[in-house]
């Protein structure tokens, strides 16, 4: 039994990655990595819980069904959505919460009052939490989770875009095309901010750093629950326990649903119930298994017996849903070795773009401007423009590139300010292209044209300098 949670953080180790974590998990029952998980997202889970459900025996509740559904499908969570993944099963457990306490109240659909506890400032429009809350749940789960990291965990850039592995413009970029669509999810509910307002308003969507105790009983009940054992009422309440496994057999249902649907259809939904709860597939199974079944109107009847007897199935397929999660994970993992075998596209073009370019051309806002002696220098991952004014206004730092994308993308983030400029590339032998927003805080330029307002700010054409021995 654990009397504390370890932090599990050596003096000069970085800590381990949700990845290893649910690894260790998974593979050895490890509590002390559950706990670390707890620690590391509790605070995020426990925040949208009180928001949601209210009041807070019901938010702690919903908190611990939370960490008991991880726990029973750690094998299947993706690590890097590991944070979304989560918000989408808080925000729906607190919701069946919420609603089950206003039934037991007499008071259906009505919210209970915020607890002193509540972190929340008393002058904050509850009505716009609570549209916040469903809006992002809603949101595609690769531009939520770039707001749950970077947003309600309030986790640094380059740690959140390391946590995804992807560069931290690609974050930035998801980050402003999230809120984009926060905001018009908003207007749809008459609720209007601007982009720049909805930034501010995603701070009010406060953390709530759970008690020790909480969290000690939390790993202790998902330990006993991954287990099929009996969770001790002294860890877990009762209320905890039937909230995991209605949130679990939900998650069944759906799964089993698409499939017999496909079957009958002949109609591929791959990727529908997939992530059902906790993912993007359940903001839209429901629509996507309806629009099936109005294209076959013949087999509406045996359609509605196949979801009746999900739910037996889901009985009898949940002791096997860990072991084929397991299975996937080795499939995938596989796939990875594979993958790995072959070289890096990105360290191909780092190579390449290696060296000296000289600028031939550019366009500043639609205007044709003097490259004079300015050229760019790529050196492994740090570039440096150079300007003829002298090097106290070379702008220089490190980029990262992902050639994989069309047109390929290219983020200069500046070494005095920390902050990414967002560009698209094209590559074609010893001629290079560039198209920069020049606004740390823009979005990036979509095609190579320079334009006096909007996204297309700078645009460079260089010719790579040849070596002293090419030119002769």
């Amino acid at each position: 039994m654990l009397s504390t949670v370890p932090k599990m953080r050596m003096a000069d180790a970085p800590p381990p990655t949700d990845d290893q974590l649910l690894k260790r998990f998974v593979e050895g029952r490890d509590e002390d990595a559950f706990a670390v998980l707890v620690r590391r997202h509790g605070a995020m889970v426990l925040g949208v819980c009180r928001r949601v459900a209210g009041h807070t025996h019901d938010a702690e509740d919903a908190f611990q069904a939370t960490f008991l559904v991880l726990a029973r499908r750690a094998a299947a969570v993706s690590p890097a959505m590991l944070a979304a993944w989560l918000y989408g099963v808080a925000y729906r457990t607190a919701l069946k919460t919420r609603t089950a306490a206003g039934r037991r109240r007499g008071k259906e659909h009505s919210m209970a009052a915020v607890p002193e506890t509540s972190q929340e400032p008393k002058e904050v429009d509850r009505e716009l939490i609570q549209q916040l809350d469903s809006a992002l749940s809603r949101l595609p789960t690769k531009y939520r989770v770039a707001i749950v990291l970077c947003e309600l965990e309030q986790q640094p850039r380059r740690q959140a875009a390391a946590r995804l592995q992807i560069p931290e413009g690609t974050l930035s970029s998801r980050l402003a095309a999230g809120r984009k669509m926060l905001a018009a999810s908003l207007t749809k509910r008459g609720v209007t901010l601007s982009v720049g307002a909805l930034g501010v308003s995603l701070s009010i969507l406060t953390r709530a750093v759970p008690a020790d105790p909480l969290v000690v009983s939390t790993v202790q009940a998902a330990a006993s629950f991954c287990a099929g054992g009996v969770v001790h009422l002294a860890t877990a309440s009762s209320g905890a326990v039937t909230l995991a496994q209605g949130v679990l057999r939900m998650m069944i249902i759906k799964n089993v649903a698409v499939g017999v649907l496909v079957l009958l259809t002949g109609t591929s939904l791959v990727g529908v119930g997939a992530a059902v709860y906790g993912g993007r597939a359940s903001d839209g199974d429901d629509a996507s298994i309806g629009r099936v079944v109005e294209q076959r109107k013949d087999g509406r009847a045996t359609a509605k017996s196949a979801a009746a007897n999900a739910n037996i199935a889901a009985k009898q397929g949940e002791a096997k849903s860990a072991a084929a999660a397991t299975v996937e994970k080795k499939t995938d993992n596989n796939k990875n070795r594979k993958k790995d075998a072959q070289p890096d596209p990105r360290q191909v073009v780092q190579k390449a773009l290696e060296g000296v370019w000289l600028l031939e051309s550019l366009e500043d806002h639609a205007k044709a401007a003097d490259p004079k002696e300015f050229h760019v220098v790529f050196n492994k991952d740090q570039f440096t423009f150079k300007v003829p004014t002298g090097p106290e206004q070379d702008f220089s730092g490190r980029y990262e590139i992902d050639p994989d994308k069309g047109p390929q993308i290219i983020d200069f983030i500046a070494e005095r300010d920390g902050k990414p400029r967002l560009a698209i590339f094209d590559l074609k032998g010893d001629e290079l292209r560039i198209c920069m927003n020049e606004d740390p805080d823009g979005e990036r330029p979509d095609r190579f044209v320079s334009e006096k307002r909007g996204k297309n700010d700078l645009l460079m054409i260089l010719k790579r300098q040849k070596a002293a021995k090419e030119t002769k």
